[in-house]
């Protein structure tokens, strides 16, 4: 029986199904539009298929972001681009229990980044180097193992070319956004807390810190701040789709601006703030958990202290294919998804202009090839020269959970780990393939 191929229900959830309808949203979502913000510090952020959906994004437009953060998931253009999950399942997850031998190997995506580079389907990834990477990986998320989760260094570093802008937290979690004290234990399932888990600190805090701050203050993920705050918006997300094919959008996203940041505020000035785009991951949308999963990250918070303007657009389900909300990060509306010919990079790309308020000149592609061309031969012996190693004498099945079982790396040396809680069991993980903790309910129609 494949994994994915059945409507899946949450188990907690006694009598709905997953392909219940869309929440309501406001009567009148708002029209997104231009804010005062510093356009050389945008930066990204997802949880699960979120993280590379960012990826995508900054792949595609890479002199637009100064920095990136993903969590618990796993590398950019992982897998075939067959818009089947299975294919991507199989060689991009645990669910179909391979060996790391037989996984999708990272070395792969360098040969497609050249592909598109040459097309002029993305901007010169050289632009990412000293842009900074934040990756988070836990040690008990059954569907990415640390390796496959760390195996982003390996796509990035050649790039980056700065072990200083590249960070790495490893904790004894599941697959979940760690928050300093909402949700679930860290080491327990997650599903029924929009997947956030109580692990002691802020993840949002330690990486947008990180992306935003020369000098990167640790200690204030691990605080707890009393702050009031506002209440999220909604925006209009069709008019960035409408003539988009398989985009795979919602009809509405959220976004939030803090009080110091709004353009009617005299006692600010008018500052400029910072702006952030943020990808919720599969079952954590609208679609599912209405704006729960947002509202209990702990980034409308940050938002407030740091002074960020924050985007958040919302994917939704489709059959037969993405029937839990993911993003479009295995090919659903075809072999160049993870470029600028993607629906939802476009749409992504035309939010991103209207706020920073671009009028963007269409350029035809042909018009880069001679330029992209003369790049491949420096790609090419920029990967020779940053070469990374992921040789690991023991494998995360079978070892106790800790360091020993990542990936070694070249550049990435500041890994942070942090060990179990006293309340965490150091019992290696049980896998299982299977998504997520559901029932099989093929009878629902």
């Amino acid at each position: 029986m494949k994994s994915w191929k059945w409507i899946l229900c949450v188990m907690f959830v006694v009598e709905a199904s997953c392909q219940s309808p869309l929440p309501p949203s406001s009567p009148h979502p708002d029209k997104l539009g231009p804010q005062n913000v510093i356009k050389d510090k945008v930066t990204l952020s997802g949880f699960s298929s979120g993280g590379t959906m960012a990826s995508m994004l900054q792949f595609a437009y890479s002199s637009l972001f100064c920095g990136i953060a993903v969590f618990s998931h796993t590398f950019y253009r992982c897998g075939p681009p067959t818009g089947l999950v299975d294919d991507y399942d199989r060689v991009c997850t645990t669910l179909f229990n391979l060996t790391d031998s037989e996984m999708y190997d990272p070395a792969l995506v360098h040969k497609d980044i050249q592909e598109y580079l040459q097309l002029g389907f993305i901007e010169d990834p050289k632009n990412l180097k000293d842009k900074k990477l934040y990756v988070y990986s836990g040690l008990r998320n059954f569907l990415f193992t640390p390796r496959q989760s760390l195996n982003i260094l390996q796509v990035y570093e050649p790039y980056i070319q700065n072990p200083a802008k590249i960070q790495t937290r490893v904790q004894d979690s599941v697959q979940l956004l760690p928050t300093i004290n909402y949700g679930v234990p860290c080491n327990q399932s997650a599903e029924a807390t929009e997947f956030l888990g109580s692990c002691g600190f802020s993840g949002v805090t330690e990486a947008i810190n990180f992306l935003l701050s020369d000098e990167f203050n640790r200690t204030e993920a691990f605080q707890l701040f009393n702050a009031t705050r506002g209440n999220l918006s909604t925006f209009d997300q069709t008019e960035f789709t409408k003539d988009l094919q398989t985009h795979n959008m919602d009809e509405v996203g959220y976004y939030y601006v803090p009080p110091q940041c709004q353009a009617n505020n005299t006692t600010s000035g008018g500052m400029p703030c910072f702006l952030h785009f943020y990808f919720h991951g599969c079952l954590t949308g609208r679609e599912f958990n209405g704006p729960r999963h947002i509202e209990n990250s702990g980034l409308l918070e940050l938002a407030d202290r740091k002074n960020i303007v924050m985007i958040f657009p919302q994917a939704k389900s489709s059959l037969p294919e993405n029937r839990i909300g993911c993003w479009d990060t295995f090919g659903l509306s075809g072999k160049y998804y993870a470029t600028q010919q993607g629906p939802q990079v476009t749409a992504m790309k035309r939010m991103l202009d209207r706020v920073l308020q671009i009028t963007p000149e269409p350029v035809p592609a042909a018009s880069y090839r001679s330029y992209r061309a003369r790049q491949i031969a420096l790609i090419n012996s920029t990967l020779t020269d940053n070469s990374t190693s992921t040789t690991a004498t023991t494998s995360a099945s079978t070892t106790p959970l800790s360091p020993a079982i990542l990936p070694s790396s070249r550049i990435s040396r500041n890994l942070l780990y942090l060990p179990p809680r006293p309340e965490v069991s150091s019992a290696a993980p049980q896998r299982r393939a299977g998504a997520y903790q559901y029932q099989y309910r093929p009878n629902i129609k």
